[in-house]
């Protein structure tokens, strides 16, 4: 542990493949030792860590996944090393079966983290002996799987084990079905005792069940979740007969926070990370926000921060704003509606040797840190005859009253000046896994390149939009929104000049062929400006607040089939000033309503 005392013998790396799987299946199956001394590459320096330790030539510490599973490897060589010693069946079931159920369970690692626990060859040896001359006994089971994805499993909404991401809340009370199938040992039936490992109360389903062969059985699993975060343990089934277990499923579901006009749409948690390790947290984000920001104050040491997808990707790439010391922001713009998950995580002890902490008797202490989500977004709407001035050659000029609205959690920003744009809008037919791509050439200068794909005729369409840099010798993604609802939208701020190429995949189409609408803008001053004059302040919620915008219109030449686009834009700081996008708003309805413009400008 680098030199640390830790509070558990057993801590587990943020490394890995954490469960359930889409069907709600157990994963991971184990968990495996890692970071520990090991052989490297003997005509390298040892590793090192500045007041620690100085390994020789040939040894490294190694850790993560490239550790464990060749760790995990070698146990399993052992196990077949001693049954063809022994003389005794090695199949790859009786493998997995002895590796499985004999694996040591950790208690203060969450169930859908360490699967069965972790590897145990010596536990391990006596089951694959005991196995030799045990009934092979094959239990399944069908369970209710709900979320952003289920539709799509052979089964809609249907999998091997219990996994309901959505539609819990803390205080809620169900009842949920799994059905047990015994498809293969004695023609009578068999009764199993029924066991959890994992469950902190919010389970309970009964004590025995009994399986006839080739009967589905239904079992009734109860369901109270006493506090808001992932529920989660191991459903058992065991029989005298049968050695470790007879079968086991995963049980899972979350009770999300929701971000919510009673609590002013935002939530600050005091979080207490242990050290090494990771703490989770679940919001529940709703319809209609422009912008999730998650702010982040760490104290003293570093802390990482990840926001997950309610799809369970990672939003990397979609972050805003720069770490200023160990207080800052990020934000993910047009998020997904549903349950997102943060994880803060603290492993520095991995990278620095704590010396002053290494003299102390006691564990390191858990690392604490605020963290505070904010679900945000703002109306944008102009008011009155601004005395527009146009053309159907493209250019001319207007001065608006710009109405805001902050519909949801307060922030500290105002409007801002813009570009004016240069668009691409066409409606288009696309079929199911078609993809289309539109290739958009953008001059120097440009401030921000936005692509979206949205308003499908099957309502039940799933489009993606991937956006890629091919400026130099090769295509690179620079922004992808593939939410499995709602519409796509990727804003690449500063983009290089050049050729860039966007592309709109039709991940699922159920009818097999949908409408939609596409959009794509390149935003340059040499297109004209939208200038407003308005200042940064806090904006409380429902907060309304009006800006002088006033709209030049350049008579710059636009590719064939672009057009002149005309926005204002919310802007939002973050911890340390960090700029970042709230909302942007087109104003073409507006401005050619109000001032009757020659439609042609604009559209």
């Amino acid at each position: 542990n680098h030199g640390v005392r830790v509070e558990h013998d057993d801590n587990l790396l943020i490394t890995g493949g954490y469960g359930p799987m889409g069907n709600g299946a157990l994963e991971p199956d184990i968990i495996s030792p890692s970071n520990y001394v090991s052989t490297a590459r003997g005509f390298l320096e040892g590793r090192a860590m500045a007041g620690l330790f100085q390994l020789p030539p040939g040894y490294t510490i190694a850790g993560g996944t490239s550790t464990a599973t060749p760790t995990a490897a070698g146990g399993v060589a052992l196990l077949i090393s001693a049954a063809k010693q022994a003389g005794i069946q090695y199949d790859p079931y009786r493998i997995k079966h002895a590796i499985t159920t004999s694996a040591r369970w950790v208690e203060h690692l969450p169930a859908y983290k360490q699967g069965n626990g972790v590897i145990n060859v010596a536990g391990a040896w006596e089951i694959l002996q005991a196995l030799d001359t045990a009934p092979m006994v094959a239990i399944t089971s069908r369970a209710p799987v709900i979320h952003e994805y289920s539709h799509l499993l052979p089964t809609p909404h249907e999998g091997v084990g219990l996994y309901e991401r959505n539609g819990w809340a803390v205080g809620d009370r169900g009842e949920r079905t799994v059905i047990f199938t015994r498809t293969s040992g004695p023609s009578q039936a068999m009764t199993f005792a029924v066991s959890w490992a994992g469950n902190e109360g919010t389970f309970s389903a009964p004590n025995t069940i009994t399986l006839p062969l080739n009967t589905p059985v239904p079992m009734t699993v109860v369901i109270e979740p006493t506090k808001s975060g992932a529920h989660t343990a191991l459903l058992t089934l065991r029989h005298s007969s049968i050695p470790g277990y007879a079968y086991r499923t995963l049980v899972t579901i979350v009770a999300p926070e929701a971000l919510t006009a009673a609590n002013d749409f935002t939530i600050e948690t005091r979080a207490s990370i242990p050290r090494p390790g990771m703490q989770s947290f679940f919001y529940r984000v709703p319809e209609g926000v422009a912008t999730l920001k998650v702010d982040l104050a760490a104290g003293q040491r570093d802390v990482g921060l990840s926001i997950i997808r309610p799809d369970t990707r990672q939003t990397g790439r979609f972050f805003r704003g720069q770490q200023t010391s160990r207080r800052f922001t990020r934000v993910v713009a047009d998020p997904m509606p549903g349950v997102w998950e943060i994880r803060l995580t603290d492993i520095a002890d991995t990278r620095t040797f704590d010396w002053e902490q290494a003299k102390k008797e006691e564990p390191v202490p858990p690392t604490s840190a605020t963290l505070t989500v904010s679900a945000l977004a703002a109306d944008i709407a102009l008011m009155g005859d601004g005395g527009f001035m146009g053309s159907g050659t493209g250019q001319g000029s207007a001065t608006h009253d710009v109405w805001i609205t902050n519909r949801m959690a307060a922030f500290t920003g105002g409007t801002v000046s813009t570009p004016v744009g240069s668009a691409r809008r066409e409606g288009a037919m696309i079929g199911d896994k078609e993809q289309q791509i539109h290739e958009v050439e953008v001059l120097p200068g440009t401030t921000a390149l936005v692509a979206r794909a949205f308003n499908p005729s099957d309502p039940d369409a799933d489009l993606d939009v991937y956006v890629y840099n091919c400026t130099g010798s090769r295509c690179r993604s620079s922004g992808t929104d593939a939410d499995p609802v709602g519409d796509e939208f990727v804003i690449v701020r500063n983009p290089a000049p050049g050729t860039w190429k966007i592309v709109v995949d039709a991940a699922s189409v159920p009818s097999g062929m949908t409408f939609y609408e596409y959009l794509d803008v390149a935003f340059n001053p040499s297109y004209g400006n939208v200038g407003v004059a308005d200042l940064p302040q806090e904006r409380t919620v429902g907060a309304r607040w009006t800006a002088k915008a006033h709209t030049w219109i350049a008579p710059a030449a636009h590719a064939p089939g672009r057009v002149p686009y005309v926005a204002v834009m919310v802007q939002g700081e973050g911890l340390g000033g960090d700029p970042f996008l709230l909302v942007l708003n087109e104003l073409v309805a507006d401005v050619v309503e109000e001032t009757g413009a020659d439609p042609e400008v604009y559209d």
